[in-house]
């Protein structure tokens, strides 16, 4: 099952939010080391991708704009690419303090393509 499709069945039920971001920390490679508190489904890449794909993260950068302090709130927004064939795509997430300030931006690099056949 995707991650897409557990946020869409547990965000609904009480607790179902921090249920998902309980899984995600477990099941989610590397995730588990910063415990995201998911409000909304903001896995842009990794629910956006179509079934037979896979995205794999290679490369992250981030520039600090300013010192964070307090609830930080990381946004992605970005248009998955055709995965017929592996390449690789920079998406920007735009991380903001309580205020609405812009304190950091990262990039990933993803390698996106077809899934191996298993």
């Amino acid at each position: 099952m995707t991650p897409a499709v557990w946020w869409e069945r547990l965000a609904p039920l009480p607790g179902g939010k921090r249920l998902f971001s309980w899984l995600l920390w477990r099941l989610v490679p590397y995730t588990g080391s910063v415990r995201p508190h998911v409000l909304e489904s903001g896995l842009a890449v990794t629910t956006g991708l179509p079934a037979g794909a896979r995205g794999i993260p290679t490369t992250l950068s981030i520039t600090y704009l300013k010192k964070a302090r307090g609830t930080l709130t990381a946004e992605a927004r970005c248009d998955i690419p055709d995965s017929s064939r592996e390449a690789e795509h920079d998406f920007e997430s735009v991380i903001k303090d309580a205020a609405g300030d812009v304190v950091a931006r990262a990039t990933v690099r993803w390698r996106i393509g077809p899934a191996p056949a298993r």
